[in-house]
C-alpha cells in the first residue's frame, strides 16, 4: 500500500508595493486589515525609509490581525556596498543594521533585498573586476550579517535582473557572496520575475540555493498575478520541496498610482482589472498549488 504524501500549507504574502509607496501608520491602519481578510497570511513591508512606518504600532496592528510579517531593505541611488566611498558603505550598513532591528521588533524572521548596490546601477565588469567586487561586498556585508544573527534574523541576498542591476543576476553568483561571508544569518532570496529573465532553468537555481534559500517572492513573469503566464509554477513548488523550503510566498506587484514606484519597477500599464483584483486573483493561484 502506497503512503499517501501530505505537504504543509505553505503561508501566503502581500507586499504593499502592491497598492502604497511608501507605507504609513495611517495607511497599514487601513490596508492590514483589508489583507487578513483576502485571506493572506503575511505582509511584506518594505522599509524605504526608516522611520516611514513606527515599529511598535505595526507590531500591534499585525497581531491584532493574526498576520506574519516579512521585511524588505529597499536600495534607492547611494544604498551602496561596493565601488563606493567609506561614507556611503558606513550609512549603508547602518540603514541595514536599523531595519533588522526593526525586523526584530515586528517579529519579521527576515530581511530581503538587493543588499549589495541601488536598483538600477550597472557597469560593465571582467572576470577579475567582478571577483574583486564580490570579495568587497562580502567584506562589507559581513558585520551586518553579524548583527542579523544577534537579532535572530536571517538577510537574503536577492538578485535583479540584468536592467536593475550589473552586480548579482542570478542564485549562483548571490551564493559566491553567501559563501565568501560563510554566516548562517545570510542566504538567497528569490524573486520569481527576476529569475524568468536570468535564470537559465529556475527550478535549479532554487535547488543550488539548497538551505540557503531564505525567502521567496512570486508574480507572473509579466510582473501581474501569479498564474496564467509562463512560469512553470508545479515545477518550482516541487523544487521547493525538495529544498525543504518552509518560509512564505510573497507577491510582489507594484502600483502604476505612484509615479516612482511606477517608474522604477517599469509598470508602464495595468497589470489587474484594480490592485486588489491583482492580489486575490494571485492568493487563489497560490493557494491552488499549495
Amino acid at each position: 500500500m502506497s503512503e499517501e504524501v501530505t505537504h504543509e500549507r505553505r503561508r501566503i504574502g502581500a507586499n504593499t508595493w502592491i497598492w502604497c509607496s511608501p507605507p504609513t501608520d495611517d495607511v497599514l491602519d487601513e490596508l492590514v486589515p483589508r489583507i487578513a481578510g483576502f485571506g493572506f497570511d503575511i505582509v511584506e513591508l518594505p522599509v524605504e525609509q526608516v522611520g516611514d512606518w513606527t515599529p511598535s504600532h505595526v507590531r500591534d496592528l499585525l497581531a491584532e490581525h493574526a498576520l506574519g510579517v516579512s521585511l524588505c531593505a529597499v536600495t534607492p541611488p547611494g544604498r551602496e556596498l561596493v565601488a563606493t566611498d567609506p561614507a556611503t558603505v558606513r550609512s549603508t550598513q547602518d540603514y541595514l543594521r536599523h531595519t533588522i532591528d526593526i525586523a526584530a521588533e515586528v517579529g519579521a524572521p527576515t530581511v530581503m533585498g538587493p543588499l549589495y548596490a541601488s536598483v538600477g546601477r550597472t557597469w560593465r565588469m571582467s572576470d577579475t573586476e567582478r571577483a574583486n567586487a564580490y570579495a568587497e561586498i562580502a567584506e562589507n556585508l559581513a558585520p551586518v550579517a553579524a548583527h542579523a544573527a544577534e537579532c535572530g534574523v536571517r538577510l537574503g541576498i536577492e538578485p535583479l535582473n540584468r536592467f536593475e542591476t550589473s552586480v548579482v543576476n542570478t542564485t549562483a553568483q548571490a551564493l559566491e557572496i553567501v559563501n565568501a561571508v560563510s554566516s548562517p544569518a545570510l542566504g538567497v532570496a528569490v524573486d520569481t520575475f527576476h529569475m524568468a529573465i536570468e535564470e537559465r532553468d529556475m527550478t535549479a537555481g532554487v535547488l543550488a540555493c539548497g538551505a540557503h534559500l531564505v525567502h521567496v517572492q512570486v508574480c507572473g513573469s509579466d510582473r501581474g498575478a501569479p498564474g496564467g503566464d509562463n512560469v512553470d509554477w508545479s515545477a518550482l513548488m516541487a523544487a521547493l520541496d525538495e529544498v525543504a523550503y518552509h518560509g512564505p510566498l510573497c507577491i510582489e506587484s507594484f502600483t502604476g498610482d505612484n509615479e516612482s514606484i511606477a517608474v522604477a519597477a517599469s509598470i508602464w500599464r495595468p497589470l489587474a482589472p484594480t490592485q486588489d483584483q491583482l492580489a486575490t486573483d494571485g492568493l487563489e493561484f497560490l493557494r491552488s498549488l499549495c
